[in-house]
């Protein structure tokens, strides 16, 4: 958002955000962008050259959020998230979202420039994916632990009747509360 605003364009767009991603070192998708060879100048460099140059003509405009194209984006990442029963979508998902949305040519033309694949492309990014969303699995690695804990809460809910005085109380009748 801050380097939009500080360019003076008007919304962020989904190059603005795959700029953003690419930048990241510290999470999951760097190594599939590096097993690929993509990079951030590999990035800066293709998107100096025509067809990519002309997404940002120039101009200096208000800024007023974002573009229609990253929110109907988000919503889909949303949506492919809780298709792998994740809890939250994650940059993997929007960039499964960006692949799997027919007007984000840009994308697929960006691929075939760098000769990177699509679909093996997108196959890295559902194996992420997959392999995130098994952090919420219940029958996991936390499993156990979700047990413990599950029956902790259960069994202190069946106590808090004998030991909390209060839970003994009746409600008194005929007499309204303020």
């Amino acid at each position: 958002k801050n380097s939009v605003k500080s360019s003076n364009y008007p919304e962020i767009l989904p190059e603005d955000v795959f700029f953003e991603l690419i930048k990241n070192t510290s999470w999951p998708i760097f190594d599939i962008f590096a097993s690929f060879g993509i990079n951030q100048k590999i990035v800066h460099d293709v998107f100096a050259k025509k067809p990519f140059s002309t997404f940002r003509n120039g101009a200096k405009w208000p800024y007023i959020g974002l573009s229609p194209r990253v929110k109907e984006l988000i919503v889909t990442s949303v949506k492919i998230a809780a298709s792998y029963e994740k809890k939250k979508a994650t940059c993997e998902d929007f960039l499964l979202a960006l692949i799997r949305t027919p007007k984000e040519t840009w994308l697929f033309q960006f691929f075939d420039f760098i000769g990177v694949s699509p679909k093996d492309f997108e196959a890295e990014l559902v194996k992420a994916t997959k392999a995130t969303s098994k952090l919420n699995d219940p029958s996991g690695i936390f499993a156990p632990l979700d047990g413990i804990l599950n029956a902790l809460e259960n069994n202190m809910m069946e106590a808090q009747d004998m030991n909390n005085p209060f839970f003994a109380n009746k409600k008194q009748e005929g007499k309204k509360s303020e």
